[in-house]
């Protein structure tokens, strides 16, 4: 047994508790759970305002899965592949003239999963359902054909919400069925999870919706996925694009996203509901840990897995910030990152400040605001190591250098790409497919 698996193996039913009673002392209220899995056993606690952790099963509440989703429609998609219904390696086949393969024409099953597409969606937060429960390609359609890619197919990895949704449509041609029959037919119930969804329940492929589940269940499906090797072995949980700046995360695959030490897992959080869920799971040594949190504050969950594991996890002993540097990048070295970069969500100007003789940034919430020149926030950006430049918080890097300046702009999370010129199109405003 690896130091790690030993680690693991030290939190009985009685330790979890006493760790969670511990991690908890700083809140004044809410609820935080907290399932490891672990030698085969899986062990669940939960403590709320009484201070008085108690062991919980298949029954401890249930909350939303937010985007953890993800990993449920990756993990579908890995079904759909071992039953011989798709293949990883493209999205439609090569002679289907149907509107939204030639929209998506060069990307695979294994782009939209890994975040590596190019297609952009980010203006979009719902998806619209035909009246037999699928998702509407129709509209897919219409939306992609407005949109621009930000990079070709492969070529960076960004987070976004667009691999989920097409997916689930291919998957709902494939089978003829709605994604929420699938994903309970398939996942759900091997996975010994019991859920019946109302007929009005929407089931997001990348969002979670209505789609909710305890801890236990979560961790439950993280075991049947372990123990099957079709899917937990599949050779497309070893093809990861890394991130093209800092980032704490190595890459994606399937739907997970992948971590330091062979580590994959995901997170959400709702601020507006204060709910928060954190996973990880090692496949090779058959560990998992979820932790949830309702009524505190955003970063609860992520917060509780490294006071409770922290030091187990590779991903947290192995981080390192940029680090801000004590002289100023010259303006001979930086005047190629100045410009507007944008996705159809938002935007950034970029500019060299004489009066301080640095970068500064203005951030467009939103497309309209850009439109109207409304900036939301305006600050000076300080160079820092790895190629970084810092803002408070926020860390940006410029990737990828053309004949004109930096083609790229990466914000930990995604990119956008560099306009031609401030009049340039975005696209529609924020649009919601209901």
């Amino acid at each position: 047994m690896s130091k790690t698996e030993t680690g693991f193996a030290s939190f009985d039913g009685a330790h979890l508790c006493e760790a969670l009673s511990r991690a908890y002392a700083g809140h004044t209220s809410g609820e935080i759970a907290v399932g490891l899995l672990a030698n085969g056993t899986v062990t669940a606690a939960i403590v709320d305002e009484s201070r008085t952790p108690r062991l919980c099963g298949p029954n401890a509440p249930r909350g939303p899965l937010g985007c953890v989703a993800k990993v449920f429609t990756g993990t579908l998609a890995l079904r759909a592949a071992n039953e011989g219904c798709v293949s990883f390696d493209r999205l439609f086949d090569r002679d289907d003239d149907c509107s939204l393969a030639g929209l998506t024409r060069g990307v695979s099953i294994r782009h939209l999963l890994s975040h590596t597409h190019g297609l952009d969606m980010s203006h979009v937060e719902t998806v619209a359902l035909t009246q037999a429960g699928c998702l509407d390609t129709n509209a897919l359609t219409n939306l992609l054909r407005s949109s621009r890619r930000l990079f070709e197919p492969g070529r960076f990895y960004s987070y976004n919400n667009a691999g989920g949704w097409l997916v689930a449509a291919l998957l709902e041609r494939a089978y003829s069925a709605p994604f929420k029959e699938l994903l309970n037919s398939k996942v759900l119930k091997p996975a010994g999870i019991v859920v019946d969804p109302k007929p009005n329940d929407v089931w997001c492929p990348a969002l979670g919706n209505s789609l909710s589940l305890s801890v236990p269940e979560i961790l439950s499906f993280i075991d049947w996925f372990m123990r099957d090797c079709r899917m937990a072995g599949h050779e497309e949980m070893k093809v990861q694009i890394p991130p093209p700046g800092w980032c704490p995360e190595r890459g994606a695959c399937a739907g997970w996203k992948a971590y330091s030490g062979g580590w994959f897992g995901h997170h959400m959080h709702y601020p507006d509901e204060q709910y928060s869920l954190a996973v990880r799971a090692h496949f090779e040594q058959r560990i998992a840990i979820v932790v949830a949190a309702r009524r505190t504050p955003a970063n609860a969950a992520s917060m509780t897995l490294i006071r409770l594991f922290g030091r187990l996890l590779p991903e947290f002993l192995d981080m390192r910030l940029p680090v801000p540097r004590s002289v100023p990048s010259p303006k001979s070295e930086v005047v190629s990152c100045a410009g507007t970069y944008a996705n159809q969500a938002q935007a950034v100007r970029v500019s060299f400040n004489d009066a301080v003789g640095a970068l500064q940034i203005e951030m467009f919430n939103s497309v309209s605001d850009f439109y109207e020149n409304r900036v939301g926030t305006r600050a000076i950006l300080k160079a820092a190591s790895d190629g970084a430049f810092q803002a408070g918080s926020l860390i940006v890097q410029f990737i990828s250098p053309g004949d004109s300046g930096y083609t790229h702009v990466w914000n930990g999370r995604g990119v956008m790409r560099r306009l031609s010129d401030d009049a340039e199109c975005l696209g529609p405003r924020r649009t919601s497919m209901a």
